[in-house]
């Protein structure tokens, strides 16, 4: 087995045509150098690296995240009122959505990115403050989905979801409109949100978490 030994230094670089400069093709596939010029350029490891680091144009402020979370977690207005209510919850919910979306979108993006740098341990030194970046922004869009939270009815929700279907009298007349011999733990957890009017909808899309272009 040879193995030959290039250089990246100024002269090689020197060498190299403009376009292969630009695209980074300059590495045969199935070389190391290849496979690491692959994990690294395009959307690879410099790409995700560069997402996710900090707030964009288009996210909301904390206090808005904060008020749309305390309109969203307060009693659900009366019949008379949720027209003039209606409009703000609406928008509170897609602020909702798009919270939960930029967290999820971080927390995948910092994955792919400690994935990749993995193969590459000499990268750690280099990669580390970059990776910090990440974990801060991912931190404070938990913190931001967390508001929108309720800890009772998430822990109601989690003991409903564990329990196992009862089983019913047999026989007798009150539970006959359940239709057979069991009811569904479906029933309890819907059984919370009885009364509340569903959330409209007008047929818009949520706004979308904006990515950053990889600047080498």
């Amino acid at each position: 087995m040879v193995v030959t030994q290039v250089p990246l230094n100024a002269s090689v670089v020197g060498r190299m045509c403009a376009r292969c400069a630009e695209s980074g093709c300059w590495g045969r596939p199935t070389t190391g150098l290849g496979i690491f010029l692959r994990a690294l350029c395009g959307v690879g490891l410099l790409y995700e690296l560069q997402s996710h680091v900090a707030p964009d144009e288009d996210d909301a402020p904390d206090e808005e995240v904060r008020a749309a979370a305390q309109l969203l977690l307060s009693p659900s207005a009366d019949a008379d009122e949720v027209d003039e209510e209606g409009e703000a919850r609406e928008a509170a919910e897609w602020l909702r959505e798009a919270v939960f979306s930029n967290w999820r979108a971080a927390a995948k993006s910092l994955h792919l990115a400690a994935t990749v740098a993995a193969d590459f341990p000499w990268l750690e030194g280099w990669a580390e403050p970059k990776f910090a970046a990440k974990r801060q922004r991912l931190e404070a869009l938990r913190a931001q989905a967390a508001l929108f939270v309720d800890p009772e009815g998430l822990a109601l929700a989690a003991a409903v979801a564990g329990m196992s279907e009862p089983e019913m009298p047999v026989g007798g007349e009150t539970f006959t409109a359940l239709g057979n011999g069991r009811v569904s733990t479906r029933s309890c957890r819907h059984s919370g949100t009885a009364g509340r009017a569903p959330p409209r909808r007008t047929g818009r899309v949520p706004r979308r978490a904006r990515t950053s272009r990889t600047v080498l």
